[in-house]
């Protein structure tokens, strides 16, 4: 989840979050180290995507 600021007057602040991810990356001791790392670079770039959308939006 990323907050963002939806109001820029301060009496009246609001914040929403937007979820990043669709689901957690998940993991097993009895993966291999390569394959985790692999499938973890593909699950953060997505979700770097995400925020960064995200993040242009509320700027």
């Amino acid at each position: 989840m990323c907050p963002f600021q939806d109001s820029g007057e301060e009496t009246n602040e609001r914040h929403s979050f937007v979820p990043l991810v669709e689901e957690p990356f998940i993991f097993f001791y009895s993966e291999d180290k390569a394959g985790v790392e692999k499938r973890f670079e593909s699950w953060f770039e997505k979700t770097l995507v995400v925020f960064l959308r995200e993040l242009k939006k509320n700027l």
